[in-house]
């Protein structure tokens, strides 16, 4: 664990309270508040995590821990097979794609959490953990016995993540939640007549990224007042949360402004366009109109006389801009409108529209690593992104990552490094608990 002074020998204490005591060495001001800087060679390094996840959002926050240097133990049933939504295809020996992706850079270990070993095991672990991170039902940790109030009494330093579709309270609590129903409840979707939402799962990502931010923020907290803590993480809030021009819309009804179309883009052109074999996007800002218009040859479009030169009128009448647009690019691959909008209107942000087979050969994501081809064990050869985010002093870029654990490949080593024999091992396998 990152707590103990033996294991974080070249950390450094920042403090409150005095200007002359920064940078002192922990041991020698161990009676101070301090943050803990990790030192190894990934920014998470030495930070050890406990999942108990399903689905993607909360296996995607403990996968990008995973990938920045966290060990993650992450705990399944002692099944033959996964019993998870993500990973159904028993042709490849409980793997999907979808599960190795998310559950790379993890250990796995199999362990009956109904058992009283089991659980004697479970509480071990979280003895050692700086994170335990959970989103099964709401309900069930809790029936468990591993609620926030149990967990801390074993570990008071513990950062305890409890991930779900519409958080511990309210009347929604212990609805069962997908990406799609939490996308439609969050107010993404208005002002659209076709309502169809996104074609990837934007909310459990998104819910992922801010369980990861939460964490982060808790760990930063612990440093300070050395206490653990509770960050309670719902895919409703999370999405509400990105809802700003959506309710400024509102605000605007509200305010009794004549708006038209309040949650529509806040300018047109905005959005994807049809050329002679495919789709561009774009975007063309007020202050741009004219050089876009000279562009696509329209130069009347920007004269003071001309309803396409009033902003409110492209707001208010986007099907009619697309229609003409369309007409337009229609005469070009959206390959040569992409070369030639960067030769005539170098400032208008545009760019192809592409399928994942797209962004496997596309030259700037090759040139940057983007997308990697691995050699799986089981699956053989499968393609996944890199980490996001890249770090000057402490690089990852993805490609030392182990590959996600077959069901229970790290119990036993796992079990070995609490002090269990091999003589117990055997006892706990004989006996189902793993």
């Amino acid at each position: 664990m990152l707590r103990t002074s033996d294991e974080r020998s070249l950390q450094t204490a920042i403090f409150h309270d005095s200007e002359q005591k920064r940078g002192k060495d922990l041991n020698e001001w161990s009676e101070t508040f301090w943050i803990p800087i990790m030192t190894g060679s990934k920014p998470l390094d030495g930070l050890n995590v406990v999942e108990l996840g399903t689905a993607i959002s909360g296996p995607f926050a403990t996968k990008m821990m995973a990938d920045y240097g966290a060990t993650v133990i992450k705990i399944e049933q002692p099944d033959t097979e996964r019993k998870q939504m993500d990973s159904d295809n028993t042709d490849f020996e409980g793997f999907s794609h979808t599960f190795a992706i998310y559950n790379q850079g993890k250990n796995g270990i199999t362990l009956d959490l109904k058992s009283e070993e089991g659980q004697e095991i479970f509480l071990e672990l979280i003895g050692d953990a700086d994170v335990f991170l959970e989103n099964l039902r709401n309900g069930v940790v809790e029936r468990l016995g591993f609620d926030w109030e149990t967990m801390r009494e074993q570990n008071p330093e513990l950062v305890y993540c409890s991930v779900s579709g519409f958080g511990d309270t309210g009347p929604y609590a212990d609805r069962p939640a997908f990406n799609s129903v939490v996308e439609g409840m969050s107010g993404w979707l208005s002002g659209q007549d076709d309502a169809m939402g996104s074609p990837i799962a934007v909310v459990d990502h998104l819910t992922g990224f801010n369980a990861l931010s939460g964490v982060l923020m808790a760990l930063l907290n612990r440093g300070v007042d050395g206490r653990g803590e509770k960050v309670e993480v719902s895919m409703l809030d999370s999405a509400i949360a990105c809802a700003g021009e959506e309710f400024a819309g509102y605000s605007e009804v509200q305010a009794g402004f004549d708006v038209e179309n309040p949650y529509q883009p806040p300018m047109q052109p905005s959005g994807y366009y049809e050329t002679d074999d495919g789709h561009i996007s774009m975007i063309v800002p007020d202050t741009l109109w004219e050089e876009f218009a000279n562009a696509v040859d329209k130069p009347e479009w920007a004269d003071a006389n001309h309803h396409f030169a009033e902003e409110a009128y492209r707001l208010n009448n986007s099907d009619e801009l697309q229609e003409e647009l369309e007409a337009i690019l229609s005469g070009r691959t959206a390959d040569e409108w992409l070369e030639y909008f960067e030769s005539e209107a170098p400032k208008v942000p545009c760019g192809p529209v592409y399928w994942i087979e797209d962004l496997v050969e596309d030259p700037h994501l090759t040139e940057r690593n983007q997308v990697l081809e691995v050699d799986h064990p089981v699956l053989g050869t499968h393609y996944l992104p890199r980490p996001s985010l890249r770090f000057a002093n402490h690089p990852v870029d993805g490609s030392d990552v182990k590959p996600a654990p077959s069901i229970g490949a790290d119990t036993k080593s796992t079990l070995e490094s609490l002090g269990y024999s091999e003589e117990q091992i055997a006892t706990l396998r004989e006996n189902r608990v793993i």
